[in-house]
C-alpha cells in the first residue's frame, strides 16, 4: 500500500486515484488487446527498438549555435517578460549615461 501513497497528507485519496488508474489499464489492456491503434502505420512500429544506422553527426560553429539560441529566446512567449525588464533597465541606465555625455559636450563647447 505504500507504493500508492505520493502525497502523504491526502493518503486515502492517492490510494484511491492510484487504483483507479491501475484498474483502467488492466482494463484496457486486457479487452483491447485485439483492436487495431489508429494513428502510427504498423510498419513504422516495427522498428522501434532498432537502432539508427547511417547517422551524420554535424560540428556547429559557436556563432551559428549563438545566433539559434537568441532566435529561441526572442520567440519565446515565457522569456518576454524578463527581455522587457531587462531593456527597461537598460533604458534607464544608460539615459543618465546620455545625460552625462550631453553635459561634457555642452561643457567642452
Amino acid at each position: 500500500m505504500k507504493g500508492y501513497v505520493q502525497n502523504r497528507t491526502r493518503p486515502e485519496g492517492c490510494i484511491a486515484e492510484r487504483y483507479i488508474a491501475e484498474e483502467a489499464v488492466e482494463f484496457c489492456t486486457q479487452h483491447l488487446s485485439d483492436v487495431s491503434t489508429v494513428g502510427v502505420p504498423s510498419s513504422q512500429k516495427m522498428g522501434v527498438s532498432k537502432p539508427l544506422s547511417g547517422c551524420t553527426v554535424s560540428v556547429v560553429d559557436q556563432d551559428l549555435l549563438n545566433q539559434a539560441h537568441l532566435y529561441v529566446l526572442e520567440n519565446t512567449e515565457e522569456v518576454l517578460p524578463y527581455i522587457e525588464y531587462v531593456q527597461s533597465e537598460l533604458e534607464e541606465d544608460n539615459h543618465g549615461l546620455i545625460e552625462n555625455i550631453m553635459m561634457l559636450l555642452v561643457m567642452k563647447s
